[in-house]
């Protein structure tokens, strides 16, 4: 069993890995065809205009069919006082 290990420790460390074909299209088109919806939550501003040139954004719509803006719209962020709401920054 001993002399064993180190055979199967060579095996895993040389054998290639190869690409998962299903999900080689990503993870949205996998999610799309079984009607599944898969989000991500996110800072606004990791989608605006001018943040790493727009890589980000591109891999959230290549993955994922749902976006939830991660703080913006919680209570702290939005909520001035009794019946005033500030949304300028969602």
């Amino acid at each position: 069993m001993i002399a064993l290990f180190p055979a199967l420790m060579m095996a895993t460390l040389t054998t290639p890995i190869s690409p998962n074909p299903v999900l080689a299209d990503g993870l949205r088109k996998l999610a799309d065809r079984r009607r599944f919806v898969l989000g991500a939550a996110t800072p606004v501003r990791c989608l605006q205009e001018g943040f790493d040139g727009g890589r980000y954004a591109a891999t959230l719509d290549a993955h994922f069919n749902m976006i939830e803006l991660e703080n913006e719209f919680k209570p702290p962020a939005i909520w001035r006082g009794p019946r005033d709401y500030d949304f300028s920054q969602t």
